[in-house]
């Protein structure tokens, strides 16, 4: 028998047994019919439209090397071998070559058709054009790494920033705060004995100029801070947690592992930030009156839990509209976590309290040529 009645009984097969040849001809979706020897014998107008070619153009090609692109061809092969051998369907997404080389991307469903005894008569696949849902795809990842590019310059931006005004409070601001204590204190020695009043204001007053002096230098230390990279991570983090009970009156408890020498310099000085939001928000917004800290390494990755008994908040209405002020705070953390490529947790009930964690993949710290 010659080839074109052999492609005619088993088109005769598909049209009398499986399936009506019009609805497969003007169905929108993709159809295609190939035999046990990889040959096409049938496909319909919307896929023969779509790659551009008439149906003389590919009735008994082979339909691997006319319509899949080349790095896929065992991809296909493997479905073909699975229709012929387990009878299998399947579900999967590949490539589809035009007939100009255009690249279209189809997801399919096929399966093999048997006769009534048991016998493979051919493989049918239906597809689904979805190559400008793929575009769209990767257009919207390229805009969200874009997007995750221009939040780390940002970022970068915020932190040289930061350490401008640290430098400029503790330098310019401290310098004048420190002059002005010991003019007050030259005046006190020149008041005489009786001046008692006198005397008692300037005290308060230098008394006044001492906490504040504190405080500019507590603002200073929160902007750039230098103990990260002088006494290490763990020293920091905990300093930092101190710092906070005792401004904010807050019990704490704290676990912490030894954490150091595990991240470079910049993610240090994230994981820092990351962790002062953190104490932010439990401060600003939770009224809390105790929070439980633990900081602990599992495997290639260190997991932070911060935990309190303030007024909780409901996940959905007060983080979702980032809008608000506290989903800006959670938002800026969960961004930072990603950019370290981490994994961020917010856990919380109204009146039971917040529990937030995170955790950073351990990235050894490089040696800084010409660091401490």
């Amino acid at each position: 028998m010659d080839k074109s009645k052999i492609l005619k009984t088993k088109f005769e097969q598909i049209k009398n047994k499986d399936i009506n040849e019009n609805f497969i001809q003007n169905s929108p979706t993709f159809c295609v019919a190939i035999d046990g020897q990889g040959k096409i014998i049938l496909m319909n107008k919307a896929m023969l439209s779509t790659l551009g070619y008439t149906a003389e153009e590919v009735i008994g090609k082979d339909y691997i090397e006319t319509c899949i692109p080349e790095d896929q061809h065992e991809l296909v092969r493997e479905i073909f071998r699975r229709h012929i051998e387990n009878s299998e369907a399947m579900l999967n997404e590949n490539g589809v070559l035009g007939k100009t080389g255009q690249l279209f991307i189809a997801e399919w469903h096929s399966r093999p058709v048997i006769d009534e005894n048991g016998n493979y008569i051919y493989h049918l696949g239906v597809g689904i054009d979805i190559t400008e849902r793929k575009k769209m795809e990767n257009a919207l990842r390229e805009s969200e790494n874009n997007l995750h590019i221009i939040s780390a310059q940002l970022m970068e931006a915020e932190e040289k920033e930061r350490h401008r005004i640290s430098r400029e409070l503790h330098d310019e601001l401290g310098q004048a705060l420190s002059i002005l204590k010991l003019d007050i204190g030259s005046i006190m020695r020149k008041l005489n004995p009786d001046q008692v009043v006198l005397r008692q204001e300037c005290k308060q007053m230098r008394d006044y100029i001492d906490n504040v002096i504190e405080n500019v230098r507590r603002l200073a230390r929160d902007l750039s801070p230098a103990i990260v990279q002088d006494l290490g991570l763990k020293i920091a983090l905990r300093e930092l947690v101190d710092s906070m009970s005792r401004y904010y009156r807050v019990r704490k408890t704290i676990e912490c592992d030894d954490i150091d020498g595990l991240f470079s310099p910049e993610t240090k000085i994230a994981i820092y930030r990351i962790f002062q939001e953190s104490l932010n928000n439990v401060v600003k917004h939770a009224h809390a009156t105790n929070i439980s800290i633990i900081v602990k390494r599992e495997d290639d990755r260190i997991c932070f839990i911060i935990e309190d008994d303030g007024i909780g908040f409901n996940i959905h209405q007060d983080v979702m509209p980032v809008r608000k002020k506290r989903g800006l705070g959670l938002a800026a953390i969960n961004e930072r976590v990603k950019m370290l490529g981490g994994s961020f947790d917010v856990q919380s009930t109204k009146g039971k309290g917040t529990r937030l964690t995170y955790t950073i993949p351990v990235k050894k710290e490089v040696p800084e040529s010409g660091g401490l």
